[in-house]
C-alpha cells in the first residue's frame, strides 16, 4: 500500500510541477509540507568504502528554523523516516548560502555527520551532530565555536586523510573580523587546542571567506580575502592570503598571520616576500591609476597536488571593466610554482574546482564570451599544461538553449555543485528563460566529445546555485529545490548490469544481536544464503564478522571462514572494553550489512 501511495505522490507531483520524464530515471520527494527549505546539499553514503546511497541535508524554515536529514538507499527508497530526521531547531535566520550553507560526510559506516549554524541573541555558532546508520541521534550537538561573545560565518570544511574533520571560519568581535580553525573526528571529539578553536589569523583590517583544503602530509591549507594592504578601500580591497597548519593544528608560518599569496594589484600575481617598506606599498596602493582591484569580495577555491603544494583559482577583477580565471599552483611553503591566466577579453567568474586522478585540476566557470552567458572549463596538470580545452578554456554548456540565457552554476559553498568520480566531471546549471536544471557528464580525456552527455533533468527550476550531484554505483543523483521544497533525480547509467543491481538489492542479510543494549556480553546471530539469482550455486559462502568501536577502528574479527547456508550464532565478549556505541558488520555474497550496539557497564 505505501509503495502505491508513494507512486501516486510521484505521479501527481510530476503533472504539478512540470517534470520531463527520461527512461531509467525517477524523481523522488525528499522534503515535505508548506514550509519553506532552504540551502539543499547531498554526499555519499558508505558502508567499509562501498557505495551505500545517498545523504540529504537541507534547512526548513519551520521551528524556528531546522535542520533535515535524509537517506536515498540504492533502491532509490528513502531509509529513514518518510518527511527526514529533524537535527536540530530553532537555527535563527536568514539562511544565506555565503553563511549557512550545512556540510555533512558520511561516517562510512551508514550514518552522517552534519556541520551547520544556529543563530543567538548574541552570537552565530558551529555546531557538529552525529547521526547513526539506524538514523538516531543519541547525542546531542557539539558546539565546535568556542569563543564567547562572538558571531562565526563562512565555515568551510574537508575530510582530511585520517578521517577527520577539518574546518574553518571567519569569527567576527569587537568590530573586526579574524579567521578561526578547529578538527573534529567523526564522533564529535574535538581534536586541536584542548578543545578551544584555533586562531588562525588575527591581522589588523579583515580576514574574510576562507576556503580549506589538506595536503600530502595531511597538513591543512586555509586561503582568505585580506585587507590588510590597502589603505583606500580598508573593506573591500582584498588579497589572497594563505596559511598551512600541522596535523595538530600548529601554524607553519612565522609570522603566525598568514602569507600574500595573490593580489589583484595592477592584475598581476606578485609574491611579495621582498616588501620590507609597507609604507611604499601602500604609497603605491593610494595611487588610484595604478589601483585595479575589484571593491568587492571574489571567488576562490583550492584542490591539493602533488609534493604538499596547492592549486588555487580566483576571478581576478580589474574594478567592473574586466574579469578573467586566474590559476595559480604553490608549494608547501606557499611559494608560486606556476601561474596560468583564462582571459578571452570578456568575464570570466565564479570559479568551480575539482581534482583529476593525477594531481592535477579541472576549473569550470561562467562566461560571457560572444555576448552569451555559458559554461566554460579548462583541465590542467600538476605541472600547469593543458588537458582538457585550449588556453582560453572549452565550452561545457552544449544544452541547445539560446546563448543569451542567463546559466547558473551551483555555488562553491555548495558541497557536491562539482563532483569527480571514474574520470567523470559532474556539474549541473540552471538556464533561466526556459527555467531548466541541465546535467551534464564531462568525459574530460575526450577532445571532441566534451557535450555528448548533456540531460535537462527538470523543468520549472530556479534556483541552480541550490544544486548537487553525487554518484550511487552506477547511478546518478541530482539533489535541486524546485518550488519550496526538495527533489532527488535518479538516472541508472544504461551500460551498467541492472539485473546484477537488482539481484543484490532484492538479497538482504539477516543479522541481528541480543540483549541490545548489552553488559558484557551480547549474541549475534544471522543467516547465511545461497548467492543471488542468475549467479552460480554454492554450497559454502566467504563470510566475514567484524567488531569496529566509534571511531572506526577494529575491535575484533568474530567470523572469518566458508560457511554453508544455515542460520549461525556468536558471542561478543566485551569484558575489556569501555562503554559506548559499537558497530557490527557482516560481508557475504558481495553485500554488506553493518549495525549499531551500546556497551554500558
Amino acid at each position: 500500500m505505501k509503495n502505491s501511495i508513494f507512486s501516486k505522490l510521484i505521479l501527481t507531483i510530476g503533472v504539478l510541477f512540470n517534470f520531463t520524464v527520461h527512461v531509467n530515471s525517477e524523481i523522488i520527494p525528499i522534503s515535505h509540507g508548506n514550509s519553506s527549505k532552504h540551502l539543499p546539499t547531498s554526499a555519499k553514503s558508505k558502508i567499509g568504502g562501498v557505495d551505500d546511497g545517498t545523504l540529504i541535508c537541507w534547512i526548513d524554515s519551520s521551528h524556528g528554523g531546522s535542520i533535515y536529514m535524509q537517506k536515498l538507499g540504492l533502491d532509490g527508497k528513502l531509509k529513514w523516516e518518510e518527511k527526514g530526521i529533524v537535527l536540530d531547531r530553532i537555527l535563527g535566520a536568514p539562511f544565506n548560502p555565503d553563511l549557512d550553507y550545512p556540510m555533512i560526510y558520511s561516517d562510512n559506516f551508514g550514518g552522517a555527520v552534519a556541520i551547520y549554524v544556529k543563530t543567538f541573541n548574541n552570537s552565530r555558532e558551529i555546531y557538529f551532530l552525529k547521526i547513526y546508520s539506524d538514523g538516531s541521534t543519541i547525542n546531542g550537538p557539539v558546539c565546535l565555536s568556542t569563543f564567547p561573545d562572538g558571531y562565526n560565518y563562512s565555515a568551510t570544511s574537508v575530510l582530511t586523510q585520517d578521517n577527520c574533520i577539518a574546518l574553518c571560519w571567519e569569527s567576527f568581535a569587537d568590530g573586526d573580523f579574524n579567521i578561526h580553525a578547529q578538527k573534529i573526528d567523526l564522533d564529535g571529539n574535538i581534536l586541536w587546542n584542548k578543545g578551544q578553536e584555533v586562531v588562525v589569523c588575527t591581522e589588523i583590517h579583515d580576514q574574510r571567506k576562507p576556503t580549506i583544503s589538506y595536503d600530502e602530509s595531511n597538513y591543512i591549507v586555509i586561503t582568505w580575502l585580506d585587507d590588510r594592504y590597502s589603505n583606500n578601500y580598508p573593506e573591500f580591497a582584498f588579497d589572497l592570503f594563505a596559511t598551512r597548519l600541522s596535523p595538530d593544528g600548529n601554524n607553519t608560518q612565522k609570522s603566525g598571520n598568514g602569507k600574500i599569496i595573490f593580489s589583484n594589484y595592477k592584475n598581476e600575481f606578485k609574491s611579495f616576500d621582498h616588501i620590507e617598506n609597507k609604507t611604499n606599498y601602500n604609497t603605491e596602493m593610494n595611487n588610484p591609476a595604478s589601483d585595479s582591484r575589484k571593491l568587492a569580495f571574489y571567488n576562490h577555491n583550492l584542490v591539493s597536488s602533488d609534493k604538499n603544494s596547492t592549486i588555487f583559482a580566483v576571478d581576478q577583477w580589474d574594478r567592473d571593466f574586466d574579469s578573467f580565471i586566474k590559476i595559480v599552483k604553490v608549494d608547501e611553503n606557499l611559494n608560486m610554482v606556476w601561474t596560468r591566466t583564462v582571459d578571452a577579453n570578456s568575464f570570466q567568474l565564479k570559479p568551480l574546482l575539482t581534482k583529476d586522478n593525477t594531481n592535477g585540476v579541472y576549473v569550470l566557470w561562467n562566461d560571457y564570451r560572444n555576448a552569451e552567458n555559458s559554461v566554460y572549463g579548462i583541465g590542467l596538470d600538476m605541472n600547469g599544461n593543458i588537458t582538457m580545452g585550449s588556453e582560453s578554456g572549452v565550452k561545457i554548456s552544449c544544452d541547445k538553449m539560446k546563448g543569451s540565457f542567463i546559466r547558473t552554476l551551483p555555488s562553491d559553498k555548495n558541497q557536491n555543485g562539482i563532483f569527480t568520480e571514474a574520470n567523470k566531471i559532474y556539474l549541473s546549471w540552471v538556464t533561466s528563460g526556459p527555467d531548466n536544471l541541465i546535467l551534464s557528464s564531462i568525459n574530460p580525456l575526450s577532445k571532441f566529445r566534451i557535450c555528448d552527455n548533456t540531460t535537462t533533468v527538470n523543468c520549472d527550476v530556479t534556483e541552480g546555485e541550490f544544486t548537487s550531484v553525487t554518484t550511487q554505483k552506477n547511478t546518478t543523483v541530482v539533489v535541486f529545490k524546485q518550488s519550496q521544497n526538495i527533489f532527488a533525480w535518479r538516472n541508472v547509467n544504461a551500460n551498467s548490469d541492472i539485473e546484477d543491481l537488482k539481484n543484490k538489492i532484492t538479497q538482504k542479510i539477516t543479522i541481528d544481536n541480543y540483549p541490545n543494549p548489552f553488559n558484557p556480553v551480547t549474541k549475534i546471530k544471522f543467516d547465511v544464503t545461497r548467492d543471488a539469482e542468475g549467479v552460480a550455486k554454492r554450497e559454502t559462502q566467504d563470510v566475514k564478522l567484524v567488531i569496529y568501536n566509534a571511531l572506526g577502528m577494529e575491535v575484533s574479527t568474530l567470523v572469518n571462514e566458508r560457511l554453508a547456508p544455515g542460520s549461525y550464532e556468536t558471542d561478543f565478549n566485551a569484558s575489556k572494553l569501555p562503554s559506548g556505541v559499537y558497530f557490527y558488520r557482516i560481508e557475504m555474497n558481495g553485500l554488506t550489512e553493518t549495525k549499531k550496539m551500546t556497551l554500558i557497564k
